[in-house]
């Protein structure tokens, strides 16, 4: 589970559901939250933004208009081939964000250490925790 720590800066409801504007690390981060669990959190709270390593797009910098809410300027660390599945370690800002892509797209890509990459993440796979300061 990927995880970016931030400030809650905007909590937008329209009905069900409701849209959140995280900042973690200058950065902007956007959830959406369905139902009652939006009530939960406060803007200018701490929160932790969840997200699956098999919820995460990789692009190449520069590469095609992919609109996303959600995205990473991010450097290769590690790459981890395991059957099927290959793990992507990327580094963003001081996190560790990690993305798991198919085996048989790693053999065809180029991907290697230190390339630079864009992580894209749709609002709506992202969770957010609360951060326990005690």
């Amino acid at each position: 589970m990927n995880k970016l720590r931030g400030k809650i800066v905007k909590i937008e409801k329209g009905g069900e559901l409701s849209f959140f504007t995280i900042n973690s690390f200058d950065v902007p981060v956007y959830a959406f939250v369905v139902g009652e669990e939006a009530d939960e959190f406060k803007e200018g709270e701490e929160v932790f933004a969840l997200f699956k390593e098999n919820e995460t797009v990789l692009a190449e910098e520069g590469s095609g208009n992919i609109f996303l809410e959600n995205e990473f300027v991010c450097e290769i660390k590690e790459m981890k081939r395991e059957n099927f599945l290959t793990r992507v370690r990327l580094s963003f800002l001081e996190c560790e964000i990690v993305s798991i892509i198919s085996s048989r797209f790693f053999k065809e890509s180029d991907l290697k250490v230190g390339k630079k990459m864009r992580v894209l993440v749709k609002a709506s796979q992202m969770t957010l925790m609360k951060v326990d300061n005690g």
